[in-house]
């Protein structure tokens, strides 16, 4: 399954966002029991769980020049998805996964895939693709969210290249609850540049801290402990593929996140949340345009015997 930190991380850079920058230093937690930090968890063929993933953007393009009074347009997005997943297939190069619907509704609340309908998801390093089992077609609204939902894995075929959920955000030290640890910023360069964004490591920075140590619904019944590890991730003076050439841009960024990490180093987090909040100012000539935007992604998952 996609890296869901990466998945985070480049949709940071690519939105823009206004910062705090962190100092980037260890700091230590109390005493007790040290865990080690596993955060990469790709899941193996046959796992089972249940989801609900809720995504939900806001913003607004306000664009000026001395020709014409300032113009500005709200923009609005809305996806919250249940269901079931299992996976089919995985290897090198991409992976297959099959998604029974419970609910799947977008910001009007209008009800987009029937109950019970079967999706197949294919991911690569480079596209998803999504069909419905019974042969029916996914009209492009549907197809564009999940999109956003489950969207290309980095990991995969000569994304491999890069770097990991763990070489840009772990540690390999094992951690006490309290204790704090930068990212690594070369490994969080190369990450975004699967992503067609360039940066200087020294633009990137940002802390993680395990928080605490929880007791969560393993599924089946049974219970366990799990980690909560937070961070923020800031990066600023980022240039982007998908800006034009010729086109003046100042931006700066920053994602939050936390999510709980099962010690029994289960396929998978059982929750994750990542908040990022985003600022990017296009100057070209005597146009100037400005996108705000304010990002918030929640998914839990929680394993399921069939």
């Amino acid at each position: 399954m996609m890296r869901p930190l990466a998945r985070s991380l480049a949709v940071l850079v690519i939105l823009g966002v206004s910062s705090l920058i962190w100092a980037q230093k260890e700091e230590k937690g109390g005493g007790g029991e040290s865990y080690p930090i596993q955060l990469g968890r790709s899941g193996e063929v046959g796992d089972v769980y249940d989801t609900h993933i809720t995504l939900e953007q806001t913003g607004t393009v306000t664009t000026t020049s001395a020709q014409s009074e300032p113009r500005e347009r709200s923009l609005a997005m809305k996806a919250d998805l249940q269901g079931r997943v299992k996976m089919l297939e995985k290897n090198a190069d991409s992976s297959l996964l099959e998604l029974t619907v419970k609910k799947f509704v977008d910001e009007t609340g209008e009800n987009l895939i029937d109950a019970n309908k079967v999706i197949d998801i294919k991911r690569s390093a480079t596209q998803s693709s999504f069909s419905a089992k019974d042969g029916g077609e996914l009209s492009e609204k549907v197809k564009n969210l999940l999109n956003q939902l489950y969207p290309p894995e980095q990991g995969k075929g000569e994304a491999k290249s890069g770097a990991s959920d763990d070489d840009v955000f772990g540690s390999k030290t094992p951690r006490k609850v309290g204790e704090s640890w930068p990212i690594n910023s070369e490994a969080a360069a190369k990450m975004l540049a699967r992503s067609d964004v360039t940066v200087d490591p020294k633009d990137v920075t940002g802390k993680m801290t395990l928080k605490g140590v929880e007791t969560i619904n393993g599924g089946n019944g049974k219970r366990g402990k799990a980690l909560r590890i937070v961070g923020t991730i800031d990066v600023a003076n980022f240039k982007s593929s998908c800006v034009p050439s010729g086109v003046n841009v100042d931006s700066v960024g920053k994602m939050q996140l936390s999510g709980l990490y099962p010690v029994d180093a289960s396929p998978s987090p059982a929750e994750l949340e990542t908040i990022v909040d985003a600022t990017i100012v296009m100057n070209l000539g005597g146009a100037k345009s400005e996108v705000k935007t304010h990002q918030v992604r929640k998914e839990t998952k929680m394993p399921v015997k069939e």
